[in-house]
């Protein structure tokens, strides 16, 4: 077919804020609706022979409500894409990776978890980081948090994402810069296949505190015999104690009171008032 005279297809004639592509452009819009493309990129746009600058492209579909401006030089969003359930949020990184894709960065925190759809309520949008000095501004809209992956990473509808034993040790080594409210709801669901060798590499380095509470985080999360296993796979974790959190005022939260964990030797100021606390009423 003459991609001159190729034809719109028939769901995006009536596309709301869009008006008709150049004609020669019209196999442009179609291959991306096709595709279910979130962003494109100029090579992207010059991989269609269309004849025109990928700059000209972008104009000429800009105007019409094709393409949206992002953050990210030279990226756009395309109006026709539909980002997998949880994943809206992430249009920005998946922008960065394509023009950048050395970028080390990709989901992290509890946007690791929630798009595992493991919660029921929504989050910010965090990923992990960890380049040298800033993260590019593009990514400043996220939450940021500083971590080394030590074991791969998985991909989830295309980004990359951290593996649960990521997770659980970002959790266990850092609990001051993790939001832990709605906790007693999904823990249960990272630690349901954990595998400790993995949680044991991605420790490795770190305290006998980080192992210890990420010990305890497994037997709060209904495995039990994971944490023993990680326990004895770590440092020795000593007579502690291990803090999990800081110590508050007993009186503002009642009825909660700090648990002792003989086991790992942790003191819980943390976990145990958000798992007992409902912050909603």
């Amino acid at each position: 077919m003459d991609t001159a005279t190729e034809e719109l297809i028939e769901d995006l004639k009536e596309m709301p804020t869009t008006t008709p592509p150049p004609a020669d452009l019209v196999q442009v819009v179609n291959g991306l609706a096709r595709s279910n493309a979130e962003v494109v990129t100029l090579d992207d746009l010059a991989a269609f022979n269309t004849g025109r600058d990928p700059l000209q492209v972008v104009r000429a579909l800009r105007g019409r409500g094709w393409l949206h401006s992002i953050p990210v030089n030279g990226a756009w969003e395309v109006s026709t894409g539909l980002p997998a359930p949880h994943m809206a949020g992430f249009i920005t990184l998946r922008a960065r990776l394509r023009s950048v894709p050395d970028t080390p960065a990709c989901i992290g925190g509890r946007s690791s978890a929630q798009v595992r759809n493991w919660l029921r309520r929504p989050t910010a949008s965090a990923i992990g980081y960890w380049g040298e000095g800033k993260p590019p501004r593009c990514l400043t809209e996220y939450r940021v948090l500083r971590w080394q992956p030590r074991i791969p990473l998985d991909t989830i509808h295309g980004l990359p994402v951290w593996k649960p034993e990521t997770l659980l040790s970002y959790m266990g080594a850092r609990p001051a810069r993790f939001p832990w409210t709605d906790i007693a709801e999904w823990l249960w669901e990272p630690c349901e296949n954990v595998d400790t060798h993995l949680l044991a590499a991605e420790l490795e380095g770190h305290p006998p505190a980080a192992w210890a509470r990420t010990a305890y985080l497994l037997e709060r999360g209904e495995r039990p015999d994971a944490a023993a296993d990680l326990a004895a796979s770590g440092p020795a974790i000593g007579d502690g104690p291990h803090y999990f959190g800081r110590r508050v005022d007993a009186d503002k939260y009642k009825p909660w009171m700090p648990v002792w964990s003989p086991k790992y030797k942790v003191v819980d100021y943390l976990l145990e008032r958000n798992w007992s606390y409902d912050w909603n009423l």
